[in-house]
């Protein structure tokens, strides 16, 4: 709310149309419905809201004093995550990287916005944003922040020096930025890489910030699975980097992963741990299957170290009807393994010579991949 002492019966229409309240339980990590209309809404605490509109749009009206001076949230007890739900109080957008007008204790640097339409949590620390996050937070919106967890409580104050009465646009990020998409069923997800030479492998609480999942089951979700779970990965630049990296989405759907910035970097490729397929994301985007099955299955690499080189084919592969076929061309003793895009092995066996043929029963697109110690080359082909 933007004023003082408004009640949530400011946002009830009487019932017509249907209006629902939760805020958000820390010690349960859950949220809890509010039902009492009488009850004042907090000073700076955030809260999910649903109308049922049937698509006409509506409008709440608060009447009372426009907050001024400072604004607490009071004391934020971490007995769970440690996360805590605010609001911005004030009648205009709000900088959390303002100069003056903070005094945040006891907190990690990063918040978190829920895009509704999008059905994702926007990420923002330290200039670095994933899905659209930014320093600036609107009127009336509300964020997550969370106490750090070498404390038992933190706290957020505010003053009208945070507020922002300008068009404001996003803060160029600091330090390089590789930016990774995934999308599926019109949906997307982000998740994003900074490049500092202060950031450190561990979590960096003024540089990284953790994954929070879609409140939505089956959304496509990108997230680095070090210091359990992040969306905006903050290292010091190494070539030889590995970056362990995993989906979310809805069984049986195709995802697409592809690098919308890729930090002025050389190199930078996408391998698939099921597969083996490397993938060269400054020239190509790398579509699969999801499988729930399956977990920790990407790492994001900088240079030619711990994966083949891609350019250096050992076999040609190509299917005819129920049958693919592999000509070897290097070493004549390799694997052989073909996938199903669910990353399932429907055939294994040794290379019998220079030729080998493998019956595959059923219609469809399977990966192929040939492995002599050496090199490995893996190719899509479609079965009839």
């Amino acid at each position: 709310s933007p004023v003082l002492g408004a009640t949530f019966a400011t946002t009830y229409f009487g019932g017509n149309p249907k209006v629902w309240v939760k805020e958000y339980n820390e010690p349960t990590n859950d949220y809890t419905y509010l039902t009492d209309i009488t009850a004042l809404m907090g000073d700076m605490t955030g809260y999910f809201t649903w109308i049922q509109t049937s698509g006409t749009p509506q409008t709440y009206t608060f009447e009372g004093d426009l907050r001024t001076g400072t604004v607490s949230s009071g004391l934020l007890n971490k007995t769970n995550t440690g996360h805590a739900f605010l609001g911005n109080p004030f009648t205009s957008a709000i900088d959390w990287d303002a100069a003056s007008g903070w005094s945040k204790f006891h907190l990690y640097d990063a918040i978190y916005v829920y895009d509704g339409a999008a059905g994702q949590w926007m990420s923002y620390v330290s200039g670095a944003g994933s899905n659209g996050g930014s320093q600036y937070i609107p009127m009336g919106q509300g964020f997550f922040v969370q106490v750090d967890n070498a404390f038992t409580f933190g706290s957020v104050d505010m003053t009208n020096d945070v507020c922002v009465h300008n068009a404001v646009s996003f803060k160029s990020a600091v330090g390089d930025i590789v930016r990774l998409k995934v999308e599926s069923g019109g949906y997307s997800d982000e998740a994003v890489v900074r490049f500092s030479d202060e950031a450190t492998a561990g979590f960096d609480g003024n540089l990284d910030a953790h994954k929070m999942f879609s409140l939505t089951d089956g959304m496509p979700q990108l997230y680095f699975t070090d210091n359990d779970f992040m969306s905006i990965n903050s290292l010091p630049y190494d070539k030889n980097l590995s970056i362990p990296m995993d989906v979310k989405g809805t069984n049986g759907n195709e995802m697409t992963i592809k690098a919308t910035e890729d930090g002025g970097k050389d190199h930078l490729y996408l391998k698939d741990n099921v597969t083996g397929v490397v993938t060269d994301l400054k020239s190509e985007n790398y579509t699969f299957t999801y499988n729930s099955q399956i977990s920790d299955r990407f790492r994001l690499l900088f240079g030619f170290t711990g994966i083949e080189t891609p350019t250096v084919d050992n076999a040609n592969i190509y299917a005819v009807g129920h049958t693919v076929n592999v000509v070897l061309t290097g070493k004549v003793n390799a694997d052989i393994t073909v996938y199903n895009l669910l990353g399932q092995v429907v055939a294994a066996q040794k290379a019998r010579g220079i030729r080998t043929s493998i019956n595959v029963d059923s219609r469809g697109y399977y990966l192929v991949k040939v492995n002599d110690g050496t090199h490995i080359t893996t190719k899509k082909v479609f079965v009839n």
